[in-house]
């Protein structure tokens, strides 16, 4: 293909796309400009992941995108979308830039139940002990998962499920000694529709702060009674 043959698809490949719609699947995969590399006199670019939790009007262009045949959604959670071979081919003639395909596996890729995961583990209050939240950074390692890509879990189960939140708490406790504390914990919306799951997450917190010498014979009855703390 010759310089002036790529110019025209390029330009072919925008309009076709859009702006917003090449910026977002940008963000998809990952693109820096800084990591293009030259190879026998042409530019190649590696993504490092292929995936993006749509929400509010990015939902409608992705929804675009899956019907020109360049996207592809979950089956569970359609809110979630990932580029297929003709969505990388199409950004890589709107970039000039050789697009490899090993991020794009076909398969959804959501970290969704990893997070809820570890904040059944981590992140349950029991009226008990020095109860600390864990943070993102706490999260990706526990859940074993790119940083970034834990951050932006977080950020999709907060503004678009209202299943998370972050909280900041701060003070003196009853000695007199000060205390700063702030991560992420489950929200009232996800504890109401998985009740269930949240008294076991409790009883199995009792059961690991009995070990370390707590009483926590009351605070299970409760559970046995249905309460949620």
């Amino acid at each position: 293909m010759t310089l002036e043959e790529e110019k025209i698809l390029q330009e072919c490949a925008r309009e076709l796309l859009g702006e917003k719609a090449i910026k977002l699947m940008e963000h998809c995969i990952g693109y820096d400009p800084g990591r293009v590399y030259w190879r026998h006199g042409k530019k190649y670019y590696k993504p490092w992941r292929n995936h993006f939790c749509a929400g509010g009007s990015d939902l409608e262009v992705w929804d675009g995108l899956k019907k020109q045949g360049f996207a592809e959604s979950g089956a569970a959670n359609k809110v979630n979308f990932w580029l297929n071979n003709a969505g990388l081919s199409i950004l890589s003639a709107a970039e000039r830039v050789y697009i490899y395909n090993d991020a794009a596996s076909g398969n959804e890729v959501d970290a969704s139940p990893e997070v809820i995961r570890v904040l059944l583990d981590h992140a349950v209050f029991c009226g008990y002990g020095n109860w600390i939240p864990p943070g993102s950074e706490g999260i990706a390692k526990a859940a074993r998962l790119p940083l970034k890509l834990t951050r932006e879990t977080l950020k999709y189960l907060r503004d678009e499920r209202g299943y998370v939140k972050h909280i900041y708490d701060g003070g003196a406790d009853d000695e007199g000694f000060p205390y700063c504390t702030h991560g992420w914990i489950l929200s009232e919306k996800w504890i109401e529709e998985h009740q269930e799951r949240y008294k076991a997450a409790q009883l199995a917190e009792y059961g690991r702060m009995k070990q370390v010498g707590y009483n926590v014979e009351k605070e299970m009855e409760k559970q046995r009674e249905g309460a949620i703390i």
